[in-house]
C-alpha cells in the first residue's frame, strides 16, 4: 500500500495493525539472554551466550518460524481488511477521500465487505476466537490494565490516537481483536464475547459484567457503559433515550444503532404496549425526567394499539416529549418490510429446510395481518425448521440485520432506518433550543414550530444578535 509524496513519488504506508507483526518479530529477535548476562556476569564469548545465538539462527531458518511469521501477517491483514467496514463503529467518525462523496464511500465499503466476508466465512470460528485470545494476551503483555483499557476504548477517537508507549500498543491490539470480532459476528450472525472475557488475567468476566453492569456488552450498550463508569465513580452523559414496546423492536433498533456506531443513545424496552396503558403515570414520569436531565425522548409504538396512541397523544398535549414519536402501521414488521422481504428473512432463518417448501412459506405469510401472525404462520408452514423462532430478540436481530444491509425500500429509506438517522443527528443539537422552538403535535405526533408572541420573538432576536451563535438544528 502506498501514498503520494513530494515530487510525484510514492511512499509506503504503515497501518498501525502491522505493529502486531513487528511486536512478535521483536520478541523473537530480542536477546532475552541479555537479562541473564547482566545478572550473572556472562560475557559475549561465553559458551551459553554463543549457544543461545546459534539456536536463534536455527529458529529463524526453520519452517516453523516461517509458518509463525505467516500467521502473524495474516492476522494483521485480516484486521486491516475489516477495519474500513467497522471504522465508524470503532472510532465514532467516518474518514474518506475528499475526491469522493459519503454515499459513494459507503457503497465502496459495502462492496469491500462482501469480498472480505467471502474470505472470513471460510475460517472456522474456533480459529478466529483463538487468534483473538492471542491478540488479547499480547495486549496484556504490553500493558496489563484492563479497566484502563476499557475506559480508553469508551473515549473518543482523538484521545485514543494520542495514547503512546505500552498502553498505546495494547490499545492497537485490542482494536484489532474488536475489529475481527465485529467482522466474525456480522459474517456468522453470532455474538462473541468482548475482549475483556478472552484472557484469564483480565478481571472482568462475562458473568461479572452481566451482574455489575446489566450486560456483557459494555462497548455496545450505553446503559452498561454508564454503569461501568459509575462503578469507577465516573460519569457518562446520555443524550437520547429511545422507548420501544418489546424485545423485537429493541433488538432491531440496537442492531441498526450498533452498525452506525451511535454513542449516548439508550434503548429502553417497555415490555409491550400494556406497560404504557397500565402504567401511564410511570411512563409520563420517565418523560418528565428526560426533560429535566436534558435527554431527548424517542418513542416507537405500533399503530394497531389505540389505547397506547391515546397515552402518547396525551403526553404530547401536556408537552412532555422533547424528541420524536414513530408509529409503525400496523406494527414494526409490516410497517417497515414488505411480505417478500419478510419471506426472505424467514427463509434465511430456516436452516436445513427443503427448497421446495419455500413456496409454502410465501403462501402462508400472505394473509398475516401482524408480525406475530406472520411468525406463527411461517412456523406452521415450515414445521419443525422454525420451531425455535418467536417474536423477540433473535427475530429483531434478523430484521435489523436485513434493514442495515438493505436500508431502502424502493426509492426511500425504511421508516426505522430514517428514525435511526434522526437519532444519530439529535444528540448533536441543543436540547434547550429544541424544547424552546419545537413541540410534538398531539394530532399528527410530528414536530411543529411553537407559536410565539411578537415580544418573545423580538427578545430572542436580541439575544441571538448579542451572542452571534445559533444552535445547530
Amino acid at each position: 500500500m502506498s501514498g503520494p509524496a513530494a515530487g510525484g513519488r510514492s511512499v509506503p504506508l504503515f497501518h498501525p495493525f502491522r505493529l502486531y507483526v513487528l511486536y512478535h518479530l521483536s520478541l523473537a529477535i530480542e536477546p532475552s539472554v541479555t537479562v541473564l548476562a547482566s545478572l550473572f556476569g556472562l560475557r559475549a564469548d561465553d559458551k551459553f551466550n554463543q549457544d543461545w545465538h546459534r539456536g536463534r539462527r536455527r529458529w529463524f531458518a526453520s519452517a516453523r518460524f516461517i509458518r509463525a511469521l505467516e500467521r502473524w501477517h495474516n492476522v494483521a491483514a485480516l484486521a486491516t481488511a475489516l477495519e474500513p467496514v467497522f471504522y465508524r463503529r470503532l472510532f465514532g467518525v467516518v474518514r474518506y477521500s475528499g475526491i469522493t462523496t459519503l454515499r459513494k464511500h459507503q457503497r465502496a465499503v459495502e462492496r469491500h465487505w462482501r469480498m472480505v466476508r467471502q474470505h472470513l466465512i471460510k475460517m472456522p470460528i474456533e480459529v478466529i476466537e483463538e487468534e483473538r485470545r492471542q491478540i488479547v494476551f499480547d495486549a496484556d503483555r504490553l500493558d496489563d490494565n484492563p479497566d484502563l483499557h476499557l475506559l480508553i476504548r469508551l473515549a473518543d477517537h482523538d484521545l485514543r490516537e494520542r495514547i503512546r508507549s505500552g498502553v498505546g500498543g495494547a490499545m492497537v491490539f485490542l482494536t484489532m481483536a474488536e475489529t475481527i470480532r465485529r467482522g466474525a459476528e456480522r459474517a456468522f450472525r453470532k455474538r462473541l464475547p468482548e475482549e475483556d472475557a478472552l484472557s484469564g488475567s483480565r478481571s472482568i468476566r462475562e458473568n461479572a459484567k452481566k451482574l455489575l453492569f446489566g450486560s456483557t456488552r459494555v462497548l455496545d450498550d450505553d446503559a452498561a457503559a454508564r454503569e461501568f463508569l459509575r462503578h469507577h465513580n465516573l460519569h457518562l452523559g446520555m443524550r437520547l433515550r429511545w422507548y420501544v414496546e418489546g424485545q423485537t423492536e429493541a433488538a432491531l433498533v440496537r442492531e441498526l444503532l450498533g452498525r452506525a456506531g451511535a454513542p449516548g443513545i439508550e434503548v429502553q424496552t417497555l415490555h409491550g404496549s400494556q406497560f404504557i396503558q397500565k402504567n401511564a403515570v410511570a411512563f409520563r414520569e420517565r418523560l418528565r425526567e428526560d426533560k429535566r436531565l436534558g435527554v431527548f425522548s424517542f418513542i416507537s409504538i405500533d399503530g394497531d394499539e389505540p389505547l397506547t396512541l391515546k397515552v402518547i397523544k396525551q403526553a404530547a398535549v401536556d408537552d412532555l416529549i422533547c424528541g420524536r414519536v414513530f408509529v409503525s402501521n400496523p406494527d414494526v414488521e409490516l410497517g417497515n418490510f414488505d411480505r417478500d422481504e419478510l419471506t426472505t428473512i424467514l427463509w434465511g432463518a430456516s436452516v436445513g429446510t427443503p427448497a421446495e417448501r419455500e413456496t409454502d412459506l410465501a403462501q402462508a405469510v400472505q394473509s398475516a395481518s401482524s408480525g406475530e401472525e406472520l411468525v406463527n404462520a411461517a412456523k406452521s408452514a415450515l414445521h419443525p425448521h422454525l420451531a425455535a423462532l418467536s417474536k423477540g430478540e433473535a427475530w429483531g436481530q434478523l430484521l435489523g440485520s436485513f434493514a442495515a444491509d438493505h436500508p431502502t425500500r424502493g426509492a426511500t429509506r425504511r421508516p426505522v432506518v430514517e428514525a435511526v438517522h434522526l437519532a444519530l443527528a439529535f444528540p448533536r443539537q441543543s436540547h434547550d433550543w429544541t424544547l424552546r422552538e419545537y413541540r410534538i403535535d398531539p394530532l399528527t405526533l410530528l414536530p411543529v414550530k411553537r407559536s410565539i408572541s411578537r415580544r418573545t420573538r423580538a427578545r430572542r432576536a436580541v439575544t441571538r444578535a448579542a451572542t452571534s451563535v445559533r444552535p445547530h438544528r
